[in-house]
Order: C-alpha cells, then structure tokens, then sequence
C-alpha cells in the first residue's frame, strides 16, 4: 500500500495535484487526514466547485450528466446526447398541428390513437405535448419573447 505524500501515513486517496476538471493528471497518495487539506480553504479548490465545474465542462462537450433526456434526444453508449430522429419528427408533427390552431390536448389524444412512441409514460398527455413542442421551439431559436403563443397562433405585442 501506498504511502501518504505528506505524513507518510497508509495512502486512501489519490489526490490530482491539478484538479482533473483542469486538466490534471497526475495524483499523488495522501490518507483521510491530509485529503481533506487538499480541499479546504485558503487558496485550496473546494469538491463541491472542481465538481460543478466538471459538470459543465461535460455537458458543454455534449455528455449527459444527470436529469432525464427530453423527447427529440436520446444518448449514445458513451452518454453523448445526439438528436432522436423518429421524436423529432413527432415533435414538428406536433408543431405543426399547433400551430394551425390545435390545443395540445387534441394533439395528445391524436398521437395516442396512432400510437405514436411516447416516453415515461403510458400515453400522451397534453402537457406532454406542451414539453416536446416547447423544447423544439428553444432548439429552432424561436424566441417568445417575440410574441405571445396563444391557441396555437403567434400574438404580436
């Protein structure tokens, strides 16, 4: 078993000398008193902003890193999120239809007679729907801001 770098106690933990989310790779062996040194205050990287930082360099790259994946995406074996052909074309379906003026529970029980996919749950619901097309509009960059969505119809102010 390893020795711990500073008190040459056995080694628990292999501290990255420059933290990994920086790009660190190497580690040196230090035990359960002197890790938590590593980590402290005064000048030291608290866990808890090397792992916030880890996160969003993950998901800046594409990675999934917690929560669920909404309808249009789906993740790869290696946990990249990547567009859901088949959901997206659901989704513009959807679009579509709201905006020629149907509400979403209509839509919803239109896709549940035709069986179309639905995730997480047994069948569509009009909030669902509401989720897959909103979600749609933020990745097309359509802003509401621009105007107001009511009844499937855009209201400018």
């Amino acid at each position: 078993m390893a020795k711990c770098f500073e008190c040459k106690k056995p080694a628990t933990h292999h501290h990255h000398v420059v933290p990994e989310s920086l790009g660190g790779t190497k580690t040196v062996p230090l035990c359960d008193y002197c890790h938590p040194k590593a980590h402290g205050e005064n000048g030291y990287w608290p866990t808890g902003k090397l792992i916030k930082a880890k996160l969003k360099e993950r998901k800046a790259q594409g990675y999934r890193v917690g929560g669920h994946l909404p309808y249009g995406k789906m993740a790869t074996p290696d946990k990249r999120i990547i567009d859901n052909p088949e959901e997206q074309y659901w989704q513009y379906v959807a679009k579509a239809l709201h905006d020629m003026g149907l509400h979403f529970k209509a839509i919803a029980d239109m896709f549940n007679k035709r069986n179309v996919p639905v995730r997480g749950a047994a069948t569509w619901r009009g909030w669902k729907v509401n989720q897959a097309v909103k979600r749609l509009r933020e990745d097309l960059g359509e802003s509401h801001s621009a105007g107001v969505w009511s009844r499937g119809k855009m209201v400018r102010p």
